[in-house]
């Protein structure tokens, strides 16, 4: 795994071994990074359920100002920490947050311009944090939300939002949303 383009491009990333995290594959980024694209740079992203931190951090690398990295996981933070050292990652730009995802949608104090959402598959998290992101209503008006499920697993209304683009990469359903019109 890897940053794909940026000014950490090519740097290689580390990710929990085991079953514990499923890390988005370099295709899939690649692919999510080429279709959002033009939303760079912004200002601040939200990673949840940030495993090793590689969506933000190529976010970052991407020219986003600022990145909130959210795991319930010591070990994911390790990892998510390692990984910003390595690409010497100002600590000015990023905050690695250990709480629950509602906990932390629930508490945020700030909008984001792009909102990564890639949840435990087919375990009801899904439509919670969607459900919570729109109520708590942290994701900028002109923002994005990026969601990775599985092919036929939990169904999700997205209710407050429209869908841009949804691409299927295998067993992998890639959903980018923004806020419906009113």
């Amino acid at each position: 795994m890897r940053i794909i383009s940026g000014k950490f491009r090519g740097a290689k990333l580390l990710s929990l071994k085991g079953q514990a995290t499923r890390p988005t594959s370099d295709n899939v980024k690649e692919s999510v990074f080429n279709v959002i694209q033009s939303h760079f740079p912004c200002g601040a992203v939200l990673d949840l359920f940030a495993g090793s931190g590689a969506l933000g951090l190529e976010s970052l690398s991407r020219g986003a100002d600022y990145a909130v990295f959210v795991e319930n996981s010591s070990a994911a933070m390790d990892i998510i920490s390692k990984n910003a050292a390595y690409v010497k990652l100002e600590p000015s730009k990023f905050s690695v947050v250990r709480s629950d995802y509602l906990t932390y949608i629930k508490s945020a104090n700030n909008k984001f311009d792009i909102i990564f959402l890639d949840p435990p598959y087919n375990q009801g998290c899904l439509s919670k944090a969607v459900e919570a992101i729109h109520k708590h209503e942290i994701l900028a008006d002109n923002g994005i939300l990026v969601i990775e499920s599985e092919v036929g697993g939990e169904d999700v209304e997205f209710l407050g939002f429209e869908a841009i683009t949804t691409k299927k990469y295998g067993r992998i359903q890639i959903s980018i949303l923004q806020i419906a019109s009113k």
